[in-house]
């Protein structure tokens, strides 16, 4: 049997991106002990990260004051510079595995041989504290990752196989 290389990207729907970046590392893991925290800073008071008080709109607004790590950059830029990576060493297929989909879920379980915990470590936060989203932030977060609600609907349409 021949040995199939494969492309596989994960990635997140915007909105649940952002929430799961606000409750790990602003309520799960309160302090200014990572990097994104303290980069936060030039945002936010250091007080009020070290305590867990930042709000949700105060990271949304810190967004778009120009705060930018990893954990808040566009996907699809990502997703670009991967295919183009993909179709330069030929081959003409990403897989976009989207965290928390059944199906991508499915798809990587196979792929690993191993079952995928349904719970991580912020669905406790989740369920204590759900994000109410005001007006002002959906709105800036729609225009923000606009290409990444277009992937998603494309990813959506395919189910995992995007051709490049």
């Amino acid at each position: 049997m021949q040995q199939q290389n494969a492309i596989l990207l994960f990635c997140s729907r915007p909105k649940k991106r952002l929430e799961s970046f606000f409750y790990d590392k602003l309520r799960k893991s309160v302090g200014l002990h990572q990097d994104c925290q303290k980069n936060l800073t030039a945002y936010v008071p250091k007080e009020k990260i070290a305590k867990g008080k930042v709000s949700f709109d105060d990271l949304v607004h810190s967004i778009k004051l120009g705060y930018n790590d990893r954990h808040v950059w566009s996907q699809s830029d990502t997703f670009v510079k991967v295919r183009t990576v993909a179709n330069f060493v030929g081959q003409n297929t990403v897989t976009l595995l989207q965290l928390g989909e059944a199906h991508s879920m499915k798809v990587l379980e196979k792929i690993l041989g191993n079952e995928i915990a349904k719970e991580n470590a912020t669905t406790s936060f989740r369920e204590k504290e759900p994000i109410e989203w005001s007006k002002s932030a959906l709105d800036f977060v729609k225009r923000q990752y606009a290409d990444d609600f277009d992937l998603f609907e494309e990813f959506t349409k395919q189910k995992t196989s995007l051709k490049s």
